[in-house]
């Protein structure tokens, strides 16, 4: 990369592609950087067509009320189903419509691919519930 000039702002589109998009550097930050007004970043970026919304800039990690790891695990059920597309039928014997969504490592990470979507069945077995279930019932311990 070119090293910047200060006081005077790049208007080079590979620049905010970098700092602002890539990098995801506030206007105030990168307007510090090249010693440069914020208005005169705000007024490139929006020549540049890359502004980002107020709620484009606040999702994930970049939001105030972000717990990362610390996360519950309902909110982190709720953040997978939000964010990992349902598929139409259950990921594990391919037949029934899928209602649950089973941790896979049972440890609740914040890593999407250790969720699966299963359907009811699928999930009590993978648990090891369908079996207790089955005895219970066996025995008559259920009504």
């Amino acid at each position: 990369m070119k090293k910047l000039k200060k006081g005077k702002c790049p208007s080079e589109k590979e620049f905010f592609e970098e700092h602002y998009k890539k990098l995801r550097k506030p206007t105030t930050k990168i307007a510090k950087e090249v010693g440069c007004a914020v208005v005169t970043v705000w007024r490139r970026l929006k020549k540049f067509g890359m502004c980002r919304t107020i709620s484009e800039a606040n999702t994930g990690k970049y939001n105030g009320m972000w717990k990362g790891t610390g996360v519950g695990k309902s909110e982190l059920h709720n953040w997978v189903r939000r964010n990992k597309p349902k598929p139409k039928l259950c990921v594990c014997c391919k037949k029934s419509k899928p209602y649950d969504l089973a941790n896979i490592s049972q440890k609740y990470k914040r890593d999407i691919n250790d969720f699966e979507w299963l359907c009811r069945k699928c999930h009590m077995a993978k648990d090891g519930r369908l079996n207790k279930f089955i005895r219970k019932r066996d025995l008559g311990c259920l009504n």
